[in-house]
């Protein structure tokens, strides 16, 4: 009787114990996935470096393309914004390497570093280098669809000065 009350103790303690993150589940996994598209509502508060009380707001909508390059570690998106400003349409196009933190099978945080190249298409037309550093979350919703909400700070050097941008950002993923 108390061999098979410890049999029966030692299962369900092997049973609970919990299985290293994917292991046995990679095939399963949402995460395993390597593609994520999506779409981005942005808002920006724009400022000249010297004049903080010119903070300029800016909204626009964007596209994002994440691929994971090293499993679990490193991630790299691509993403365009067509942004309205008072001197006409920008697009800033990111290029951003990210590092993921998996949670768990819903919530995905990161962390960001990487380049912007910042179009300008209205009455004054020039193409603006900087650096973007960013911190984001994606929270799945359902195995292979999402919500992103991701922060960003920005330096980008247009013709006159240079710029520093914060930027929030939020909207619908899918990955596959």
């Amino acid at each position: 009787m108390f061999a098979a009350l410890l049999a029966v103790g030692t299962l369900a303690v092997a049973a609970a114990e919990p299985k290293p993150f994917h292991v046995g589940d990679e095939e399963n996994c949402p995460l395993m996935r390597n593609n994520v598209l999506g779409v981005k509502l942005v808002g920006i508060g724009s400022v000249p470096f010297g004049e903080p009380d010119e903070i300029e707001p800016q909204y626009g909508v964007g596209l994002l393309y994440e691929r994971t390059l090293v499993e679990m570690h490193l991630q790299a998106e691509v993403s365009a914004h067509l942004v309205s400003t008072p001197l006409g349409p920008h697009v800033p196009i990111d290029l951003v390497l990210k590092k993921p933190f998996h949670v768990s099978h819903r919530f995905e945080p990161y962390l960001g570093l990487g380049a912007v190249v910042t179009l300008a298409l209205g009455r004054e037309r020039f193409v603006a280098p900087g650096a973007i550093g960013s911190a984001g979350l994606f929270f799945w919703l359902r195995e292979n669809f999402g919500l992103m909400v991701e922060g960003d700070y920005a330096i980008v050097r247009e013709p006159a000065h240079w710029r520093q941008e914060i930027e929030g950002t939020t909207g619908p993923v899918w990955r596959f």
